[in-house]
């Protein structure tokens, strides 16, 4: 999730998780709606109004002569701009620049822990609240978790709501205000290979930083950074139904 490690985020819900109880208990319904409605409006919080459409690919018969085929941290794909020039690998971030200067940095996040292992390693007691109030998909699968957060906005915010629903809202709200790049007006959902892609922004003739977030069915997860100028939306598009998860 960008720059900012899951762990931290997790262990943030369970936070939100106990407020949002004590929120449940002590705050009337129609006091909490209207605490809410003032928070997420769209003048002060127009990026969580943005949510994922749904996008249909296939490969491109357009593909470039120079296309690589590469494979690391248990993640395969292809780019378009042959053999890298260098390449630097720390710990579990790889990096490769290219003649075009261009620059894929590829930040393997499977091994971090979902919310269901953060709390059992480090909140054990908070684990069935954790799982009462987000329910059992959310807490142990990535991809859903961030499915769930990007796909809310604050137009579901409704007046028929229980005070519980309307907690549980705000907690996913407050994390999409974290994971969600501030810059980008638009998300862009795939699935492609038994593979979910998040891509964060519109491709320009201007675009210098593209994010994409990728989970595979066996929870693994990557964080993907197109760097430099030049590169198209065919680029990416060929790029993603290229992906293919082997891990172990």
């Amino acid at each position: 999730m960008n720059a900012i490690k899951k762990t931290f985020i997790f262990i943030l819900c369970t936070v939100l998780i106990v407020a949002g109880v004590a929120a449940i208990i002590y705050l009337p319904r129609r006091t909490t709606y209207n605490k809410l409605i003032d928070k997420y409006s769209k003048t002060n919080t127009p990026n969580l109004y943005i949510v994922p459409t749904e996008k249909n690919l296939q490969a491109s018969s357009s593909k470039s002569s120079n296309e690589k085929k590469l494979s690391l941290h248990g993640l395969r794909f292809s780019t378009p701009w042959g053999d890298p020039l260098e390449t630097n690998t720390n710990s579990n971030v790889t990096s490769y620049k290219y003649s075009n200067n261009m620059q894929l940095t590829i930040l393997d996040e499977s091994d971090e822990s979902t919310i269901y292992e953060t709390l059992r390693q480090e909140h054990p007691d908070d684990l069935k609240i954790a799982r009462d109030f987000w329910g059992s998909d959310i807490i142990t699968s990535k991809y859903k978790f961030t499915d769930s957060v990007l796909k809310l906005s604050p137009e579901q915010i409704t007046p028929s709501l229980t005070k519980k629903e309307l907690v549980k809202k705000d907690s996913l709200l407050n994390m999409k205000m974290l994971i969600t790049p501030k810059f980008e007006d638009k998300i862009f959902k795939y699935s492609i290979n038994k593979i979910k892609v998040f891509q964060f922004g519109n491709v320009t003739p201007t675009t210098e930083i593209m994010i994409l977030e990728v989970y595979g069915e066996d929870n693994s997860a990557y964080t993907i950074i197109f760097k430099g100028i030049g590169y198209t939306q065919n680029d990416i598009d060929n790029f993603i139904v290229s992906l293919e998860t082997n891990k172990e």
